[in-house]
This record gives C-alpha cells, structure tokens and sequence, in this order.
C-alpha cells in the first residue's frame, strides 16, 4: 500500500490496512446458507429454465413434433420460477417477523400485507402454470 504524508511517500506492507471480504465463494447474493430449500427450489428453477430454453424454437412452431413438449417445459419454468418467488417472500416476511420479535416489536400490517399478497400471486400462478404443464406433457405423451 502505498501512503503519501506530508509530500512524502511512505510505503507499508502492514496487512492491517487492507480491508478484505471474507464472504463465502460462489455464494449468490441474497440467499443464504440457512437457506437450503430456497437454494434448491432455485436450481430447480434455473434448469427448468435450461431445458425450457433449448426447446424454445419447437415452442412457436404448432407443426414441430416437439411442440406440446416445449410449451410443457415452458409452463414447467414459469411454475418453477413462481414456486421461487413465492417461497423466497415466505421467507422474507418469516425473518421480517423474527428480527421484529427479537426488537420487542411488530412487523407492519402494510409489510405483512404487501409481502402475503406478493407470495400468493406467485403461488396462484405457479398452480396454474404447474396445471398447464401437466396438461402439454399428458398430450405429447398420448401424440
């Protein structure tokens, strides 16, 4: 580290002034290792989101054999996705209400509201995507 004082510079190996992140590597930011079921829901996620990819073409084309199969895994990844954010919200308002507890306080109803309805949205829409799924893998299986 290099330190200019008084017109003159002064140089230091001292490893006291070097400020160093200790987090943990490869980590994503926001989920935490407590978190295990809402790490795993959001792998499921981003593989679902994969497959739904790679199938992606056969999705706008009605003539393409794999048709029913991509708009499957399309419906599949959407599920997954709101299935993520649902619990995650879940999980927000949980530590929300522990942190307030530990205070000696309340979370507010406007937070409490706002954070329910948003995990029941996602939920709402991963049943109706989940149910969507079903329906185009059952139809390409009987093709």
């Amino acid at each position: 580290m290099l330190i200019i004082s008084e017109n003159e510079l002064v140089h230091t190996d001292d490893f006291n002034d070097v400020i160093e992140h200790f987090g943990i590597k490869g980590m994503k930011w926001g989920i935490r290792s407590r978190h295990k079921d809402l790490k795993d829901t959001y792998a499921d996620y981003k593989e679902a989101s994969r497959h739904s990819n790679n199938l992606f073409p056969a999705a706008l084309n009605p003539n393409h054999p794999h048709y029913k199969l991509a708009r499957a895994t399309m419906h599949e990844a959407a599920a997954m996705e709101s299935l993520y954010k649902s619990k995650m919200y879940s999980y927000l308002h949980r530590e929300k209400a522990e942190k307030a507890k530990q205070r000696g306080k309340k979370v507010k109803d406007k937070v409490t509201k706002k954070l329910k309805k948003k995990n029941d949205i996602n939920y709402q829409n991963y049943v109706g995507h989940h149910s969507l799924a079903g329906k185009y893998f059952d139809a390409y299986r009987n093709q």
